[in-house]
């Protein structure tokens, strides 16, 4: 049974911010990595990390705000627990908020989300190819890699990996990794 009990509608409106189709008819569908992710709750070893869990419950209200209703089932899983689709979907916004003026109708939203996807390997696995023995064990354990620094110094294997990193990003905050990653291969803000 999955720790977060959100209504169906919060869970198809996170979907489609980042261009997960949930439905076969209509293309290459995600639903299974989609509820995995959904399903898995964020953590983190690294303390201030907290702050993309907040980024990720934040977006309940957002929803709240454009559909009028709680996301959630009860109110008590308005909490401080984020799962891993709204901590990527979050970071997905965050980055967009910092390299483009946000009037691209959401296209590049959609572009992050999946590109983090493919950082952390796990892009690929449409419904097509989903295995139900493997699949799901295979996204748990890169997401518990993640969220316990199981990666690379230059931050391979996790959301932001970097071709040049001055410090071992195991011990650095997803936030300052984030404007590392978007520093080396985008135009931010300055």
């Amino acid at each position: 049974m999955s720790k977060f009990l959100f209504k169906e509608g919060y869970f198809e409106w996170l979907c489609a911010k980042v261009g997960i189709n949930l439905d076969p008819d209509f293309g290459q569908s995600y639903s299974n990595l989609a509820r995995v992710l959904s399903d898995f709750e964020y953590y983190s070893v690294v303390p201030r990390d907290v702050n993309r869990a907040k980024d990720g419950v934040r977006l309940r209200l957002y929803y709240d705000d454009f559909c009028g209703e709680n996301p959630a089932e009860d109110v008590e899983n308005y909490g401080e627990t984020a799962s891993y689709l709204e901590v990527i979907v979050a970071l997905a916004m965050r980055m967009q908020d910092l390299t483009v003026d946000g009037n691209d109708g959401g296209f590049t939203v959609k572009k992050f989300f999946w590109e983090l996807l493919r950082n952390l390997r796990i892009d690929h696995l449409s419904d097509d190819i989903w295995d139900k023995n493997t699949s799901e064990k295979y996204v748990k354990w890169v997401l518990r890699t993640v969220s316990e620094r199981v990666i690379r110094k230059d931050g391979k294997g996790g959301f932001f990996p970097l071709k040049d990193p001055k410090i071992d990003q195991r011990e650095v905050e997803i936030w300052y990794q984030l404007n590392a990653y978007l520093l080396e291969n985008y135009s931010v803000f300055r």
